[in-house]
């Protein structure tokens, strides 16, 4: 939910999709689309089971329960997308790049 300034907030969003989708992905587009259907469901679950995928503090197993997790609801997902065209999932939203790794 958007308060203030909606319209920035929207361009500042597009511009680090964008961005993100150019530099980690091999299929730039399709994950693009993917980013910002993940934005658009707006869940607060999935947000805090890709943050934890994220975060290079994350212990092995949350890691692991985490992209557990993330892919079923992309399976999920994937298929409401192909009755209603919604989030597609993180099927494109593997980097090409990975994860680096802790000292």
């Amino acid at each position: 939910m958007i308060d203030q300034d909606e319209q920035i907030v929207k361009q500042r969003l597009d511009f680090v999709i964008r961005a993100i989708a150019r530099q980690l992905f091999s299929d730039a587009d399709k994950a693009r689309k993917d980013m910002e259907a993940f934005a658009a469901a707006n869940e607060q679950r999935l947000y805090k089971l890709f943050k934890a995928c994220a975060d290079p503090q994350t212990d092995l197993r949350t890691l692991v329960k985490s992209r557990v997790s993330l892919d079923c609801c992309a399976v999920r997902s994937q298929a409401k997308e192909d009755r209603t065209s919604s989030f597609a999932g993180s099927s494109s939203l593997t980097p090409t790049s990975s994860r680096p790794s802790r000292p």
